[in-house]
Order: structure tokens, then C-alpha cells, then sequence
């Protein structure tokens, strides 16, 4: 990636306004980790989820930890 980042991506299947029991399991553990379904979710390595757009550019925009 261009800032230096090397994410692990998951493709998450499904809708997230379909019940928990039709969800595919990556959008369940999405659920588990933020409380919706809702993707994009960047899992940082502290295990921080984000899942709002906005704190995710935010996040991206900062320079990296040292």
C-alpha cells in the first residue's frame, strides 16, 4: 500500500441488514467485534475495530506508531 501499510483483507459476503442467523461468518465476527454488520471494519493490531469510513481515513491519514 502506499503509506506503508500491508493489511490482511477479508471479503466479507452478505448484507447487513439481513438477520444475524442469514449472516455469513466473517460478518458475524464483524458483529462480535462492533455491534453491526456494517463493513468496512479495520481491526488494528491492539484490537481496536473501527467501522466507521471517516475513523478509518482518519486513522489511515496519521502518521504510523513508531
Amino acid at each position: 500500500m502506499g503509506a506503508g501499510y500491508r493489511p490482511d483483507v477479508v471479503k466479507a459476503r452478505g448484507q447487513e441488514h439481513l438477520p444475524k442467523w442469514l449472516q455469513f461468518k466473517v460478518r458475524r465476527e464483524i458483529h462480535a467485534l462492533t455491534g453491526s454488520f456494517f463493513v468496512p471494519v479495520l481491526v488494528l493490531d491492539d484490537g481496536t475495530a473501527l467501522n466507521k469510513p471517516d475513523e478509518i481515513m482518519a486513522w489511515a491519514k496519521a502518521p504510523p506508531a513508531t
